[in-house]
């Protein structure tokens, strides 16, 4: 049998088996489900219904906890910041305005806007308030006049900023802020005009905790005065800096926004009726009742006595339970009539007084899992009809394209698996002619087009790695051996070639000089530049002179060399005597040299004036000497070095080669170098290295050892 015809039959026998076997397991599960399913969901839906209503309650409470916490922090971190702000001198740049000054267009604050968070519900509209994040409203007592009060209320004024921080740590819960200082000058923020004539909202809070002291308390829920929304309000006193009275603060924390916060399955959220209510004596009635705080929504049941706010069941005396589960902390699940209706009341336990109360008529959670019913039942029917098409579907169009593709397919795998062959074997020559006029054609011309570069590729590389090695022979194969001194040196390329460059050579019986170079750039050009300033720097080290002069003389043959290119090379030149045990030096823009002393544990620069060499061929460059101590290292590297960053983009920086130099300050320079190179490796991770990096280390050692 051919090829083809294999492929045709293992095509079709692995394609349709498994799809006849998936549509016969699927369609026994999809009957099974559409007998089952109607059954056991509309037995389980009110318990699942049920539990996600109690697990909405737990969370409400739990999370409702959370966030009183979260206000009791910052209370106490507002009460610091405003005692702290009022020991201070005001700096007279904040601009004050007393609660009048709201009321009027001329005197307001000029950022006073609408804010939908602050608003009054009438009726069915919610009527915006104009407010002001950034300046409070004040409030003066009887007695006490701006003049009297301009001092505090400036210095309250300018810790608007922190004001707004604390406030935006839980934005929609923390409300308002208060202050009431020992004149009882109340400040109030965010800013807003009176709601009432005898508007003194800390008054309010004061009576609802009957008084305050050093600790923190919270009031019992309360109706706004100025938006009607349902808040508690968190106090603290403060003391006050050379007064010897105390302060008061409270932070008020929005209930309407954990109100509105809270999940109920979707399927319900029109039926259900979502409150908050505060267990308390109805005043009508003369028996416990719920006071309604606030409400989510208006649910599906007409209104009756939860408009003059209480929440009643259609027989009261069934209700009792609950509340009394309410006065004992507990959360709790309970069936009662409601407006005429069963309905499923499920509550939170309470926190600070009040509770939330969801309710949802039985007949809603009856409905919704007869829609259910006859949504599989639907959905069973469509899935058989659509799954009995996509199989014949599917078994006509294996058929015609396992036996029209393993046609041409097999043609064109062969000729590709020829032509690669060839293709291994160094015939570079090779192309694939042969048309197919669709998207074979691209695997082609792919084909071709990579052929001639690859072969571009790999005589690219070889002559790269050529030159890398002869890059590599013009760097010192081993370190020098001088007398009281130990020297090490290394250079790594991020390409195969490189532009930095370092160097060892003699220039006298006891005179040994260091040169450490960094051409701007990488790759070709700044390696070409390299070779050239190390022919430069060798052919003029057999000419004695001072290291000025030395470089100097470099500068103008590297300056005619990049007049027209505009390269330039960094360049750290170091003569060191080892019987003086002194080093003279030149920095030509080069990063300073670091010298380490152990002694003193501290690191100094070895710095100096002049620009890098190819910029000024003029310009005259002045050398620097220094005594050396047993025990220093000198560092001179490349930036390539510091200036290594990790997969986040950090940089190494040059204090972590501080740090390596000096926990490895007793081993050898080669020791401290192979340290370098190693943490800036694995500082970089799996991040590729970008620049070049090279490094020296000179060891000055004690009388009496060898170098190397």
């Amino acid at each position: 049998m051919q090829l083809r015809w294999k492929f045709f039959l293992i095509l079709l026998l692995f394609s349709l088996t498994p799809l006849l076997a998936v549509t016969a397991i699927t369609d026994y599960n999809r009957r099974s489900l559409s007998r089952t399913l109607p059954e056991h969901a509309s037995r389980n839906l009110g318990e699942i219904v049920q539990q996600e209503l109690q697990q909405t309650a737990t969370a409400y409470a739990v999370e409702l906890q959370k966030s009183l916490a979260a206000a009791e922090a910052t209370t106490l971190l507002l009460a610091q910041a405003v005692e702290k702000a009022l020991a201070r001198e005001p700096d007279g740049k904040a601009k004050t305005y007393l609660l009048d000054d709201f009321s009027r267009p001329e005197t307001a604050p000029p950022d006073l806007a609408q804010s939908p968070l602050y608003a009054r519900q009438t009726g069915d509209r919610r009527q915006p308030l104009a407010v002001s994040f950034e300046h409070p409203a004040f409030l003066l007592p009887a007695g006490l006049s701006p003049n009297q009060a301009r001092r505090d209320m400036a210095l309250l004024t300018a810790s608007v900023p922190a004001f707004n921080e604390a406030l935006s740590r839980q934005a929609g819960y923390f409300f308002r802020l208060l202050v009431t200082l020992d004149t009882g000058l109340t400040m109030i923020f965010p800013g807003h005009e009176a709601p009432a004539a005898a508007f003194d909202p800390m008054a309010g809070r004061r009576r609802l905790i009957g008084g305050v002291g050093p600790a923190l308390f919270w009031t019992a829920p309360f109706s706004d005065e100025a938006t009607g929304q349902a808040v508690l309000s968190c106090l603290m006193g403060f003391p006050q800096a050379g007064r010897g009275r105390t302060g008061l603060i409270a932070l008020d924390f929005r209930l309407n926004a954990a109100l509105e916060e809270t999940h109920v399955p979707f399927p319900f959220l029109k039926a259900a009726r979502v409150v908050l209510v505060e267990p308390m004596t109805d005043p009508a009635t003369r028996l416990p009742g719920l006071r309604i705080l606030a409400e989510r929504g208006s649910g599906t049941f007409p209104a009756g006595r939860e408009t003059e706010g209480w929440l009643e069941s259609s027989t009261p005396a069934a209700q009792r339970p609950m509340i009394q589960a309410l006065k004992s902390k507990s959360a709790g699940v309970f069936h009662l009539p409601y407006h005429g209706q069963e309905a499923l009341w499920v509550h939170s336990a309470p926190v600070k007084g009040h509770a939330l109360v969801m309710i949802v008529p039985e007949s809603a959670i009856a409905a919704q899992a007869a829609d259910l019913n006859q949504n599989v039942r639907d959905l069973v029917r469509s899935e058989r009809r659509l799954t009995l098409a996509a199989v014949l579907a599917a078994i006509l169009a294996v058929a015609l394209a396992a036996l029209i593709g393993s046609r041409s397919s097999l043609t064109m795998l062969t000729e590709l698996v020829s032509a690669a062959g060839r293709l291994a074997g160094g015939d570079f020559s090779i192309r694939l002619d042969k048309r197919f006029k669709d998207e074979r054609d691209m695997v082609c011309d792919c084909f071709n087009d990579m052929v001639p570069k690859l072969e571009q590729y790999i005589q690219l590389k070889q002559v790269m790695g050529l030159a890398q090695e002869v890059q590599r022979s013009l760097l010192p194969r081993e370190s020098p051996q001088v007398p009281g001194l130990d020297i090490a040196g290394d250079s790594l390329y991020c390409d195969e070639t490189g532009g930095d460059y370092y160097d060892f050579f003699e220039i006298g019986p006891t005179r040994f000089a260091v040169i450490v170079g960094d051409v701007s750039g990488h790759g070709v050009p700044s390696a070409l530049l390299m070779a050239t300033a190390r022919a430069f720097v060798r052919l003029r080290a057999s000419i004695p002179s001072p290291a000025a002069g030395f470089i100097g003389d470099i500068n103008r043959h590297i300056s005619r060399d990049t007049a027209l290119t505009g390269q330039f090379m960094t360049l750290f030149y170091a003569e060191f005597d080892h019987r003086e045990k002194s080093v003279d030096w030149v920095r030509a823009g080069h990063e300073p040299a670091l010298l380490y002393d152990p002694a003193s544990d501290g690191f100094e620069e070895l710095v100096g004036v002049g620009p890098a060499l190819g910029l000024d061929p003029d310009f005259e460059y002045r050398q620097s000497t220094k005594k050396l101590s047993p025990g220093q290292i000198l560092v001179i590297g490349t930036d390539g070095i510091w200036e290594a960053r990790n997969e986040s983009g950090e940089m190494l920086g040059k204090e972590a080669l501080r740090q390596i130099v000096r926990a490895h300050q007793d081993e050898t320079a080669k020791n401290i170098v192979e340290a370098v190179i190693t943490r800036v490796s694995r500082f970089q991770g799996g991040r590729a290295q970008e620049d070049d990096i090279t490094l020296v280390v000179v060891k000055v050692e004690e009388s009496g050892q060898e170098g190397g």
